[in-house]
């Protein structure tokens, strides 16, 4: 997996912060064995469960019809959706700290 698109990434940093993506510190390539559960993680990360105050997780549902298509092995399951759910959970922390932001 190559490096993301610069109008992608410059897109995705103005939807989330407003700003300009730092482009010398753009990150690298992935791993190899980093590719399939960023490429998952990309498809689900919209895919939230709600809670009163805004998204609580990520559906797994979701991400274990992903693992399918990308045909994981049942052996890797588990630690691909481990990496998935922590991307997920940093998104998610992000996003409640800028609505605790906004509203105070």
């Amino acid at each position: 997996m190559d490096k993301p698109d610069c109008g992608l990434c410059r897109a995705t940093h103005e939807a989330f912060d407003g700003g300009e993506p730092n482009c010398s510190e753009c990150i690298p390539a992935l791993f190899v064995e980093n590719q399939i559960p960023a490429k998952i993680f990309i498809k689900c990360r919209d895919q939230h469960i709600m809670g009163f105050d805004g998204p609580v997780a990520l559906r797994c549902e979701s991400v274990f019809h992903w693992m399918d298509y990308y045909g994981v092995r049942h052996e890797d399951r588990d630690y691909c959706f481990s990496l998935v759910n922590a991307a997920y959970n940093n998104v998610l922390k992000k996003m409640r700290a800028d609505r605790k932001r906004n509203t105070a």
